[in-house]
This record gives structure tokens, sequence and C-alpha cells, in this order.
């Protein structure tokens, strides 16, 4: 008696599906995530915080330029608005976290803000800018090519 091959084949691609089912719920219950945490109510509080500043931070026009290590951020308020007293610029990279960095930016004038800064990896960093005015706190995102 012979084998027909599409059996073969049905019986192969059966069993494949049924191993890599089986390694996937292998994986899935060795994995330890953490769906909530036991500060979640503040956690929460500081996301909206945080929104909150990314609105009030569109309403600046914002100018990052960033060459020999000199990083200078310049505001333009669309309103009235306050400019912030001191600037923060976070920089970091979602896969190494080891090279993320935070500096402060000095104010040269009002809108104008500068600091030196380390040489980046080349590559694409997230930068975030935050900065304190009287309304409270302003934030913008971006993303610098190095």
């Amino acid at each position: 008696m012979k084998i027909k091959p599409y059996k073969v084949l049905i019986f192969g691609l059966l069993s494949v599906a049924v191993i890599a089912n089986l390694v996937a719920i292998f994986v899935s219950t060795q994995l330890d995530i953490d769906l909530t945490s036991a500060d979640y109510y503040e956690r929460e509080i500081n996301y909206e915080e945080t929104l909150e500043a990314r609105r009030r931070g569109q309403g600046f026009q914002w100018t990052i330029d960033h060459e020999n290590n000199i990083m200078s951020v310049h505001l333009k308020a669309h309103t009235n608005s306050p400019m912030p007293v001191a600037m923060h610029a976070y920089l970091y990279r979602p896969q190494t976290a080891a090279s993320d960095f935070e500096i402060e930016l000095k104010a040269q004038e009002s809108g104008l803000f500068n600091a030196s800064m380390p040489l980046l990896d080349p590559g694409k960093w997230r930068l975030t800018l935050r900065g304190d005015t009287p309304s409270g706190a302003i934030e913008y995102q971006t993303v610098i090519h190095r």
C-alpha cells in the first residue's frame, strides 16, 4: 500500500500547527507581564498631566537645532502664553535604554535655550522637551536623526 503525498502533506501541516500552538502556550505562560501595578492611579494622573502639557506645548512654535554638540531650542508663542524659565531635554532610543540621557537647557533670552550635549550615536533619537511655565508644564516630542 502506497501512502499518497497529499495525505502526508496534510498530516505534516496539522502537526506543525499543533506544535506551534503548544510552543505559543508554553511561552505565554512563562512570561510575567504585570498588567496592573500598585501605583496605577498615580501613573494615570501623571499621564493626564503629560497630555495636558503636550496640549499647552502646541501653543508654541518649536525650532530645534543640534550641531557641533550644541542643542538650541527657540520658542515662539502663538498667543500671549508665558515662556518657560527652564527647559529639560530627554533623548532616548527605544531599543537601547543604556544610551538615554537628560540635559538641562539654559535660558539665553526669552524663548531661546542652549545646552552642550554629548556626541550622539548615529541613528534615530527621540527627543522630549519639557519646560515649566507659570500656567503649567509644556512638552514637545520629535525625532532627530544623527
